[in-house]
């Protein structure tokens, strides 16, 4: 889809994760299966981080602070394979003892009682459909991404982007006949013909959710209106996961 690039990636296997990890106290389970798990590369700063689902951002292991955050709010048997960075997006939990997954919120992690007991009364699922639901929802452009003017986001996050978009994805054959290099050459002139319109630009609208767009300052009804709109299609997604 043209949307992480290669040198954003870190692929396995992780050689050197033993050495990050098992002074931490991740159990040697976890370790085990992380060595074989890609990572990116930038996944503390929000900005430079490819959105994954709605307010959900890679984790990279690697990274001893980052796997320290992890550890404080995961069990020994957990693997926290994406985490939140806002109130809506979801944490992926792999339990490694049941081979499962479920969608935490950070409240269901963060706080230790209540959110834990009401993340235990979740239903898990086999980790393959959770992934699985996810990869389906970028083939069928529920998830929309795009490498933008001020970092990586999902479209679909953005009020009016979507629908144009998802028109250059079809116009370029995806997804099974995809040309990404005419893809990137139509996106890249529609960020241009968009950031000239100077109101409700892309390089405005990126990362409003988290109120970190670098350019300009988004008022506070655009920012109302897309918070709005994210936390609707990521309570349809989780109200559908859990059905």
């Amino acid at each position: 889809m043209r949307y992480i690039p290669d040198s954003e990636l870190i692929w396995p296997p992780h050689d050197k994760i033993h050495s990050v990890l098992a002074p931490l106290g991740f159990d040697s389970r976890v370790i085990q299966i992380l060595c074989h798990i890609p990572f990116l590369k930038n996944t503390v700063i929000q900005r430079a981080s490819p959105e994954l689902d709605h307010g959900t951002y890679g984790i990279n292991y690697l990274d001893s602070g980052e796997a320290e955050d992890m550890l404080e709010v995961s069990r020994p048997d957990e693997i926290l394979l994406f985490k939140s960075c806002s109130d809506f997006g979801n944490f992926y939990v792999y339990n490694v003892s049941s081979q499962t997954m479920k969608l935490a919120t950070p409240f269901q992690l963060y706080s230790k009682e209540q959110g834990r007991n009401e993340f235990d009364r979740l239903s898990p699922r086999p980790a393959a459909k959770v992934l699985g639901d996810l990869a389906d929802s970028f083939t069928t452009l529920t998830l929309v991404p795009m490498r933008g003017l001020s970092g990586f986001q999902l479209s679909s996050s953005l009020p009016g982007s979507d629908t144009e978009i998802k028109r250059l994805y079809a116009r370029n054959g995806w997804p099974k006949k995809f040309n990404g290099e005419q893809f990137e050459k139509d996106l890249a002139a529609w960020l241009e013909r968009e950031s000239q319109k100077g109101t409700e630009s892309i390089a405005r609208m990126t990362r409003v959710s988290a109120v970190e767009a670098q350019t300009g300052a988004p008022n506070t009804k655009s920012m109302r209106s897309t918070r709005s709109l994210r936390e609707r299609l990521h309570m349809i997604r989780r109200k559908s996961t859990f059905a």
